[in-house]
């Protein structure tokens, strides 16, 4: 069974195959023909731009969970749903990764020397002329340096930097090395924010995410953020038992985190694996490095802080596909560490229920295991795939009490264990 091609918005796909059927009507999810799949696989036929040009496609920072595949939506018909939606690409920056972009900015102006060591990493995204996402740095500032007058003052010049690099000719920058605003593209822009310029931009898009960080964003940055660091606790705790099977501490680590927290988080179970199996690479860097200069709270905190970005990519997807145009986020990171354990990571499909507006997903453990020098063993594989594979899961009713007291414990046994292994 097939059908018939669909071109959308630069992109065409021949036909959808028997298996891509089977997924939706086998799904286990699918017990009244009511759910949503959405699928990424390669283009038959590329017409515009979509995937990413060859020069940001092998960014060697950016972190790509589709694998310059695209995306379409089946329905209960088995038909495309895509015909109602168009997918664009967006980059997603941490604070690391805005730093550099302001840099190449302050340089094309002449606010510094135009010799920029990164301007490698940065031309590709102007080349690309894709999206720029700044919530995610925001909000990350905010978490950091808390709300304030200052922080939101010092907000300013880096957004409204990064908004002009978004909206700037791709030939004057990567020729002339010149930043030349393309004033038509964002005339509109102005107009509707009432605004003159990009600073007054700037201000505007910062209200506007202060605002839904006091509506409750705040508040789910700080539950992913404790729980991460919990886990992260977890695996270190568990890898004090030298005599227990890996598996069996990746067992206790999937029940502490579904039992306990309530949650499924992919990148701190990979993080466990290779821990527990003794690959401290990138592991150990990601947790261990600077670890006595830093603190163990401090240093464990930063780690799963850095964890928030591949997170809030998987959210941000999530919370887009009710809209006809999807922005599909690329995370742009400097963090080698990071780099490590989100890279491998390639989502499958997601899915949800017609009607609902909360979507799951499922990695794509087959390319996981293809990911290092030395394959995770396939019981650990087995591990980690049978947990459930959600990208936000609610928590349970836990308290702030009952967190506290789990974090008294398992950084207690933690300490002990770094005084005998650092």
């Amino acid at each position: 069974m097939t059908q018939s091609a669909k071109r959308i918005d630069g992109w065409v796909h021949s036909q959808i195959t028997e298996e891509e059927i089977c997924l939706w009507r086998e799904h286990p999810c699918n017990t009244d023909g009511d759910l949503r799949i959405l699928l990424f696989r390669k283009p038959d036929v590329v017409v515009g731009e979509y995937p990413f040009p060859e020069g940001i496609a092998t960014h060697q920072r950016l972190v790509d969970p589709f694998g310059d595949r695209i995306g379409l939506i089946l329905d209960r018909e088995c038909t495309y749903m895509s015909k109602e939606h168009w997918f664009r690409p967006n980059v997603m920056f941490d604070s690391n990764a805005i730093d550099v972009m302001v840099q190449a900015s302050k340089a094309m102006k002449g606010d510094q020397l135009k010799e920029v060591p990164k301007w490698g990493l940065v031309d590709p995204i102007v080349a690309s002329r894709y999206d720029l996402n700044l919530d995610f740095y925001v909000y990350e500032t905010l978490r950091t340096n808390g709300v304030s007058e200052a922080t939101l003052d010092g907000l300013i010049d880096p957004v409204a930097r990064i908004f002009e690099i978004g909206n700037c000719q791709r030939e004057p920058w990567l020729k002339e090395r010149k930043l030349v605003v393309d004033l038509d593209s964002v005339r509109d822009v102005f107009e509707a924010e009432s605004v003159r310029d990009f600073k007054g931009l700037a201000k505007a898009h910062i209200n506007l995410l202060l605002g839904r960080w006091k509506d409750g964003m705040s508040e789910t940055f700080e539950q992913w953020e404790s729980a991460s660091y919990l886990m992260l606790l977890k695996t270190i705790a568990l890898s004090s038992n030298s005599t227990k099977p890996v598996v069996k501490k990746m067992e206790q680590l999937r029940a502490f985190e579904v039992e306990t927290l309530g949650v499924s988080f992919m990148r701190e179970k990979l993080f466990a694996a290779l821990f527990l199996e003794g690959r401290y690479q990138p592991a150990r860097d990601f947790i261990l490095k600077d670890l006595k200069k830093s603190g163990l709270r401090a240093k464990l905190r930063g780690s799963a802080r850095d964890l928030l970005l591949p997170r809030f990519a998987e959210r941000f997807l999530s919370a887009n596909l009710a809209k006809s145009k999807i922005l599909v986020p690329h995370i742009l990171t400097f963090d080698r560490p990071l780099l490590g354990l989100a890279s491998p990571i390639r989502i499958h499909h997601m899915y949800s229920r017609i009607g609902e507006s909360a979507w799951s997903i499922v990695y794509d453990f087959e390319h996981l295991k293809k990911q290092f020098a030395k394959p995770i063993s396939l019981d650990v594989i087995n591990a980690l795939a049978s947990t459930p594979r959600m990208a936000v899961s609610s928590h349970r009713n836990i308290s702030g009490v009952e967190i506290k007291e789990i974090m008294d414990v398992l950084e207690k046994q933690v300490a002990n264990w770094l005084c005998v292994n650092l």
